[in-house]
């Protein structure tokens, strides 16, 4: 019984690891498109689409939640900060280039 429970256990860990890639590389996407298409919602302080800006404000959603699941590492906290620095970036209709900056600062 030990052996197949661990043998089960062993077998779970590559999907585990898989999952964590592709949230990883889910989150590197996000912030790649917030870097390149936030320009499409805002203009000069002001939203120019509504539909872009909101789901621009849904990806940073996205990529805050996603990061706070990350696994405790010294890198955690500053991950987690500048997160948040690039929700209120974009909630407070920032330049392009600023949010840009956070979002491309963020995935590398």
């Amino acid at each position: 019984m030990l052996v197949a429970t661990l043998l089960a256990v062993a077998a779970l860990a590559p999907t585990v690891a898989s999952a964590q890639d592709a949230g990883v590389e889910t989150t590197w996407r996000l912030l790649d498109y917030i870097g390149a298409d936030y320009a499409g919602a805002v203009a000069e302080g002001r939203i120019v689409s509504e539909a872009e800006y909101a789901e621009m404000q849904e990806f940073a959603a996205s990529v805050e939640q996603r990061i706070s699941q990350l696994p405790p590492s010294p890198e955690t906290t500053t991950l987690t900060r500048e997160a948040a620095t690039l929700k209120a970036a974009i909630a407070a209709k920032a330049p392009s280039e600023e949010v840009a900056r956070h979002a491309h600062g963020l995935a590398a």
